[in-house]
């Protein structure tokens, strides 16, 4: 049986794929706090992920930045709420 491995993250940043000229597919947003199950970790810049809400339900699939992608020059403001 082979091992599998569950890499989940929680956001540290705020991202809106919206504002994200550089997406090659359907982005996933996320808020500060947020946690993602990666899926597919193959790509240096962009990765696919699931949003995990309280139940342990998924809110679809969609693309991430990885951490090589991240610039803090495009964060968003956390809000506050």
């Amino acid at each position: 049986m082979p091992n599998l491995l569950l890499l989940c993250n929680r956001a540290l940043f705020e991202y809106d794929p919206a504002r994200d000229s550089g997406l090659p597919g359907r982005g996933l947003s996320f808020k500060h706090g947020d946690i993602l199950h990666v899926t597919n970790a193959s790509d240096d810049e962009w990765w696919q992920a699931r949003k995990l809400v309280g139940s342990g339900t998924d809110q679809g699939l969609g693309i991430i930045p990885s951490k090589k992608r991240f610039v803090y020059s495009d964060l968003l403001p956390i809000d506050s709420d």
